[in-house]
């Protein structure tokens, strides 16, 4: 009961952090055109697509552009990729591990629907009680995650996530799929903050010990809120994360939390290479272990 107010209580700390930060000033954007000259403003990307980008400019009111006359580099676009490979740690209550990291996400928009697609695995190397040690590809995770837009603010939404962790005795295979709608609480050029709720389906099963869990191998109902915050501190600065709560509807309140942050660093103004500093802590009631903890320092590109 203590962990499950941590994590509830950790969340609803973000959620007010992340709405605090829709007070603050938004960074003015810049587009260079092909004749010359630039102009500032708050980008309006509910109302901007790959053809046509709309400005709000302190002095001229409403300004739109044809992407046509802006310089290529900074259009909008509609697909977006990460790659991103690096070193990893993580501790649980049996093992100490150390890996290698590779991950991608892929992202597109246009006015109408969002789509999102990540991928992460992790090559493991794995110390356990005793000395034993254990070498392989011993956890993925993958999500696919489909927006369609309602408004500027407003979505429905369908998202799937799959993990595999050769690790764990309850719990090999995790398949947990939710639909609902989607808030974008703040919905600015440097700042996105979205909420998420909706009910969920969950698929457990694998591990020697499944059969000892009732729960293992059964189809599971729960309701999920999850929220996700895009916050471009400066130009060189990203704060990335990613929150979801789940609590399944069984006689013994199951519940479960998935959290992320990523800290990246763009050393070189206007380059698509970063680091990124990455941080994961997931807790399952069910799963043995039931809490994990991931650190990452990864080299990335955005294309």
């Amino acid at each position: 009961m203590k962990n499950s107010q941590t994590l509830l209580a950790s969340f609803i700390s973000l959620t007010f952090l992340a709405i605090n930060l829709k007070d603050l000033k938004a960074e003015s954007v810049t587009y260079k055109l092909l004749n010359g000259d630039s102009i500032s403003g708050e980008l309006l990307s509910e109302q901007s697509n790959d053809q046509l980008i709309v400005i709000q400019h302190p002095y001229l009111g409403l300004v739109k552009l044809e992407s046509s006359y802006i310089l290529p580099d900074r259009r909008i676009k509609k697909w977006t990729n990460d790659l991103e490979a690096g070193i990893s740690g993580k501790e649980t209550g049996s093992s100490n591990v150390s890996a290698y990291a590779l991950g991608t996400k892929t992202k597109y928009r246009d006015r109408v629907k969002e789509f999102e697609f990540n991928n992460s695995y992790n090559f493991e190397k794995t110390t356990k009680d005793g000395g034993e040690e254990l070498t392989g590809v011993n956890k993925a995770f993958t999500r696919v995650r489909f927006d369609r837009l309602l408004g500027s603010s407003w979505s429905s939404y369908a998202s799937t996530d799959y993990e595999y962790n050769a690790l764990s005795t309850i719990g090999t295979n995790d398949i947990e799929s939710s639909f609902g709608f989607a808030y974008k609480v703040i919905n600015q050029p440097q700042t996105i903050f979205k909420l998420s709720a909706g009910p969920s389906f969950e698929w457990i099963s694998g591990g020697s010990e499944c059969d000892i869990e009732p729960s293992c191998g059964d189809m599971l109902s729960s309701g999920s809120l999850g929220a996700n915050l895009n916050w471009s501190i400066s130009e060189n600065l990203k704060l990335l994360v990613d929150n979801k709560f789940s609590s399944r509807f069984t006689s013994n309140a199951f519940y479960s939390n998935r959290f992320s942050t990523a800290l990246r660093f763009y050393p070189i103004r206007d380059s698509n290479f970063y680091t990124s500093l990455n941080y994961e802590n997931f807790y399952d009631a069910i799963k043995d272990p039931a809490q994990e903890q991931n650190y990452n320092l990864k080299i990335g590109t955005t294309f």
